[in-house]
């Protein structure tokens, strides 16, 4: 399993940012989980909803599905460039993932405007407008069920990629443990 940059079905890699996989919270790790789960699915053409909904199910939240699938569904139509997501074993979080997680953290403390400018460096701003609402309601719908999403902060800056740009990792950190 490799990282996957998504956009049209194509690949490419991405520099990790600096945030182990293994110090997020819950809620964290279910979101990035979701996300992982999620968007390999649509890159391999196979179903993930499904899956996606027993796990909420286990956590006593099964009628999000539909904005998870809502929210992320906005996140991948209304990509402006590629960006990247890492594998189901890599053991930091890419700057998508972060950006998400942390968006879904301002939702959940009605930073609306926040959130929707965290998603805007990802997709149009009509899109990312258009993914409040699910956004904010999964985001809610945990919160209700007192899983309490916290920002994640990098230790340092990555400089931005300039879209269509192609980032060659170095050096690159292992995906999976070995």
């Amino acid at each position: 399993e490799n990282d996957y940059h998504l956009l049209s079905g194509a690949i490419m890699q991405e520099a990790h940012s600096d945030v182990e996989v293994n110090a997020l919270t819950p809620p964290q790790h279910l979101i990035l989980w979701v996300i992982r789960t999620w968007f390999r699915g649509m890159a391999l053409g196979e179903e993930a909803l499904p899956v996606i909904e027993q796990s909420f199910a286990a956590t006593g939240m099964p009628e999000v599905i539909g904005d998870v699938d809502e929210f992320f569904s906005m996140l991948a139509c209304g990509a402006m460039g590629p960006y990247s997501i890492g594998c189901s074993s890599c053991l930091y979080l890419h700057r998508f993932e972060i950006c998400v997680i942390n968006a879904l953290a301002a939702f959940q403390q009605n930073q609306w405007d926040k959130a929707t400018h965290m998603l805007e460096a990802y997709i149009k701003p009509d899109e990312a407008y258009m993914a409040g609402p699910p956004a904010r309601r999964f985001a809610m719908t945990m919160s209700a069920m007192n899983w309490i999403i916290h920002p994640l902060i990098m230790a340092q800056e990555e400089a931005e990629t300039p879209p269509g740009a192609v980032v060659i990792p170095f050096p690159k950190r292992p995906c999976r443990k070995d």
